[in-house]
């Protein structure tokens, strides 16, 4: 699972993109970031991938058109 959030700090907003693993219920990788950008995403799932090596078979996307 995928998340995207904000926090206020004292020199300006700080954005984290995270993956959490739905099975084990760990955080499996963030990035944080000045700008909320799709590399900040993008880095945090390359993050994830690196650390868990899943299976090519549960890579998929749900995304219904």
């Amino acid at each position: 699972m995928s998340d995207i959030t904000y926090m206020p700090t004292g020199e300006g907003w700080l954005y984290l993109a995270g993956h959490k693993d739905l099975f084990t219920g760990e955080i499996v990788s963030y990035a944080l970031g000045e700008r909320l950008t799709r590399n900040l995403v993008s880095q945090s799932l390359l993050q994830a991938v690196t650390a868990r090596r899943p299976e090519r078979e549960l890579l998929q996307s749900d995304v219904r058109r």
